[in-house]
């Protein structure tokens, strides 16, 4: 959990150093937000799936199932941010601060027993 946390602080950062340079430029804040999701998207997963949870399946499905669950945690923090920006009149930074840790919530157990779960031995011939 430990290191789930500190990758994640890193994709956080990422993210967010993305997000306010979208802001900066003029961005509408849901654009800047999933372009920083991806792009911290990326570093959280080689580095989770070596050191966190140390998966041994293939790269493509692992990655396939990562962001699949991380879509959903975007997906949850753009709504997030569209209470806070829309209905609670917050800055989209403040929304930001917000929002992230309803997000990342969600996603822990996702990657672990979805994503980047560790897979049963084979036995008897066949695989899981």
């Amino acid at each position: 959990m430990l290191r789930f946390g500190i990758f994640g602080v890193i994709g956080a950062a990422t993210n967010f150093a993305v997000y306010s340079l979208g802001l900066a430029l003029g961005w509408h804040y849901l654009v800047a937000s999933f372009l920083g999701w991806f792009i911290g998207l990326i570093p959280v997963f080689f580095l989770n799936r070596r050191h966190t949870f140390r998966s041994d399946g293939s790269l493509v499905g692992d990655f396939a199932r990562t962001l699949l669950v991380y879509l959903g945690q975007q997906l949850v923090m753009a709504a997030a941010l569209g209470v806070c920006v829309e209905m609670f009149h917050l800055s989209p930074l403040i929304s930001y601060f917000v929002a992230l840790p309803i997000a990342v919530a969600t996603s822990f157990f996702g990657i672990k027993f979805y994503a980047l779960r560790q897979r049963k031995p084979e036995q008897n011939g066949e695989s899981n």
